[in-house]
């Protein structure tokens, strides 16, 4: 009869924990409000979402990702930091001069999702000084493992990162992209033939480094329901394993 009860109770918590993770789930769906701020910050730099579509033609795929990173960029220029449980979509960037990494990320993902492309959100820690992985993921200590947050975007020729502090993508003069798995396999100290462009490689990717995606924050007060549980969306932290 113990039994029973104790596996009775067993299913119960595991009903209990899947409720809360769902509940948690930071959602990627793109609301008719985020379709209406993604054209109006791409319009204040000049730029309109019709004109950014991805036609899988990759000279203008270029063009359109670079549009969007640079219309985010110039909307937030400096970097500030949202207060925890606070919004932070498309229509709280359109009124901020500020943002941070992870910030930016959430508007280009939504923006270049909105225009036909495949993205992937992913947080980057590095791993100079703590070299496990995961205990670097579980570190708080901001001294020993920094951390940015990027997106990586799928073109004609593959995956390429793209950076949201910098304007800087991983294309090489040769017309060569870069994931984050391709340049985590590269040598560091090898020249890299990067095109002119006015922003530089973000300083962690040129340690070492490791990344997940679909990891928004470790401490879940970056979206709503603002629990102490990392905020993460599901499908896209299974494309992890």
């Amino acid at each position: 009869m113990k039994l029973k009860y104790a596996s009775i109770l067993a299913v119960l918590l595991c009903i209990a924990l899947v409720c809360v993770l769902t509940y948690n789930n930071v959602s990627r769906d793109i609301t008719s409000q985020d379709q209406q701020y993604i054209q109006s910050i791409l319009a204040e730099s000049g730029y309109e979402l019709g004109t950014i579509e991805n036609n899988h033609i990759f000279e203008d795929q270029i063009i359109a990702i670079r549009a969007v990173q640079d219309a985010i960029l110039t909307q937030t220029p400096k970097q500030q930091i949202i207060p925890l449980g606070t919004s932070r979509e498309p229509a709280d960037l359109y009124k901020r001069e500020g943002a941070f990494c992870g910030d930016r990320s959430r508007f280009m993902d939504k923006a270049l999702r909105l225009a036909g492309f495949e993205v992937r959100y992913a947080s980057i820690y590095e791993t100079s000084k703590i070299k496990q992985p995961v205990l670097a993921l579980l570190s708080r200590d901001k001294d020993k493992v920094r951390s940015h947050a990027m997106i990586e975007v799928k073109t004609q020729k593959g995956w390429m990162m793209v950076d949201s502090v910098t304007r800087w993508i991983a294309l090489t003069k040769d017309g060569a992209v870069y994931s984050f798995e391709e340049w985590q396999n590269t040598s560091k100290s090898q020249n890299m033939n990067w095109i002119e462009q006015p922003g530089n490689i973000y300083f962690i990717l040129e340690n070492d480094f490791t990344y997940i995606y679909g990891l928004y924050s470790r401490h879940g007060k970056f979206y709503p329901p603002y629990w102490p549980i990392p905020d993460v969306n599901w499908p896209e932290l299974s494309t992890n394993f």
